[in-house]
């Protein structure tokens, strides 16, 4: 859905922390409303970001059905951050639930943050 058009995964670092970088697309026409003269990654795109670069690793399609621990930590303008970095932690319990924690930053400025569950589509 977004990746590709509003952001690009340049490298996976696979590992007991999972290191994805990415670049975002600032002239994506999300930022025509919201907001043109100072662009900002509305939060919907962050969760959206984290859950498709979880299917890349999982290799599966997934469905968000709990969070327990989301934080929008800093506002994110994608003309001064065009490259960032998640880095997550996911595991698959006995039950086929899919369990990921990870944080969205650029250098140590953090933007967001996730403790969320998902299932297998």
């Amino acid at each position: 859905m977004l990746l590709d058009s509003f952001f690009q995964i340049r490298r996976i670092k696979k590992g007991e922390t999972n290191v994805v970088e990415i670049s975002l697309n600032p002239n994506h026409d999300i930022y025509k409303g919201h907001f043109p003269d100072m662009p900002v990654v509305p939060g919907v795109c962050q969760v959206q970001m984290f859950k498709e670069i979880l299917e890349v690793l999982a290799g599966s399609k997934l469905q968000l059905i709990k969070d327990v621990n989301m934080k929008f930590i800093s506002v994110l303008n994608p003309l001064e951050n065009p490259d960032l970095t998640f880095e997550f932690k996911y595991s698959e319990a006995a039950d086929g639930i899919l369990k990921a924690s990870g944080t969205l930053k650029a250098g140590e400025t953090k933007f967001f943050s996730t403790k969320s569950s998902y299932t297998v589509k």
